[in-house]
């Protein structure tokens, strides 16, 4: 199956969604009519306390009032899990549609080993491929809880499926932490939109957990760089058309001299090797990523080197 269109977007993408979970239901979704019910449903919720604070800081939080070692005693602390009522909205009015949408296929897509693009353009015009992706790009602003939720519903009814925003959100942060303005502008809303899926490259051969070990090397070659080697187990190999790439600028640095780089599928020397054959999961794409003297520009690495 072809890849899907671009999501659809502002008025008319909330319209989209009032009649996909209507139509499914079979009932008008509760508080379609509501702004704030379809800001919900978009993976917008309210702002959640900055958890940073300090060991003795008090925390006005949502969910349970004031925390810390000033809070008084007979708190619940089983409180600190509990959803808002906004992410149980969000989790019980999506959990229907990806029962309904993703249960009967789940199983051929895993004996199969065929990637759900159809499962991909439902996520796609629902606008959750990037929940977690602020407005501004073209996403949904969601927080980490809710994102979760997303992957969590999903991954009952299609592990396969589920990994979709999952690994989304895994290579965009990368981006969101450290990429400039025009960086964000230029590979941030296609992969909202749907019409780009994203990996993460960071595993090797020989470099697993201790990623400072990695082999992959990029050379500064005038305005840009050239990249050298190999990653193994990259989730969304062959599907995604960008890549975030980790490899060694500085050798001398150990651990500090490695950079990210934004690479995409038409790069010359770009090549997809060995895909793994899974127990399960087999929907999602695991496969290694060969860079063969792959010439990035500089304006496509992620902050300093």
């Amino acid at each position: 199956m072809d890849s899907p269109s671009v999501a659809v977007r502002g008025q008319e993408g909330d319209q989209y969604r009032q009649q996909l979970l209507g139509s499914l239901l079979g009932d008008p979704v509760a508080g379609a009519g509501d702004d704030h019910a379809l800001h919900v449903l978009r993976g917008g919720l309210d702002p959640v306390p900055d958890r940073r604070a300090g060991p003795g800081d008090r925390i006005e939080s949502p969910r349970m009032g004031p925390t810390g070692r000033n809070a008084g005693e007979g708190a619940d602390m089983s409180d600190v899990f509990a959803l808002t009522e906004d992410q149980e909205l969000f989790r019980r009015e999506w959990r229907r549609l990806f029962e309904d949408k993703f249960t009967e296929r789940a199983a051929e897509i895993d004996r199969t080993g065929e990637f759900p693009w159809d499962n991909h353009k439902v996520l796609t015009e629902a606008g959750l491929v990037g929940l977690n992706i602020p407005e501004a790009y073209g996403g949904g602003s969601a927080d980490s809880v809710t994102h979760c939720i997303l992957v969590e519903e999903v991954a009952r009814v299609c592990a396969s499926t589920s990994l979709i925003p999952a690994v989304n959100k895994l290579a965009t942060l990368p981006i969101l932490f450290a990429g400039s303005e025009e960086q964000k502008q230029r590979f941030l809303p296609p992969i909202a939109d749907g019409s780009a899926l994203a990996s993460y490259c960071l595993t090797e051969p020989g470099s697993g957990s201790d990623a400072a070990a990695m082999r992959s090397r990029a050379v500064r070659d005038g305005d840009g760089y050239i990249l050298n080697g190999t990653k193994r187990f990259i989730t969304g190999g062959g599907v995604s058309k960008i890549y975030v790439y980790y490899a060694v600028t500085d050798p001398d640095a150990g651990g500090k001299g490695i950079s990210a780089f934004v690479l995409e599928d038409s790069m010359p020397g770009f090549e997809i090797g060995k895909h793994e054959d899974k127990l399960g999961i087999r929907g999602s794409p695991t496969t290694e990523v060969i860079c063969n003297d792959v010439r990035v520009p500089a304006a496509n690495r992620l902050g300093e080197e």
